[in-house]
């Protein structure tokens, strides 16, 4: 789906739609493709309120670094901190997945289900 210049069924913005972002914006939004996973690589204090952040993309590979004020940066933090978590709650389904898996593959190889329990 498209709206404009931006892609909107992935999060990023196509050719063309390119935005620069000072260091009041949100740095956890990639500068090159919009994607919203930016990461932060080293963070080296410039003074009492701000900070030097060097980012990185893992969607598109693009590096930067800018200046961003503290309130700025906390704010980063709680995103990073619900990417956290919303990545460990992932990690438990797939396990709770994979403990049925495991159930089912005992089950038929004790002969209390048919073998077409695996599929």
């Amino acid at each position: 789906m498209t709206d404009g210049n931006r892609d909107t069924s992935r999060g990023r913005q196509r050719a063309g739609g390119s935005r620069s972002r000072g260091p009041g914006e949100d740095p956890h939004i990639c500068t090159a493709c919009d994607s919203h996973l930016v990461q932060p690589v080293e963070w080296v204090p410039v003074d009492r309120r701000r900070w030097r952040v060097e980012l990185y993309c893992p969607e598109c590979g693009h590096q930067t670094a800018g200046v961003f004020p503290q309130r700025v940066l906390d704010r980063f933090d709680r995103i990073l901190d619900d990417g956290t978590a919303s990545l460990t709650e992932d990690l438990a389904e797939l396990e709770r997945g994979k403990v049925g898996d495991v159930d089912r593959f005992r089950r038929a190889l004790s002969g209390k289900r048919p073998p077409s329990d695996l599929c």
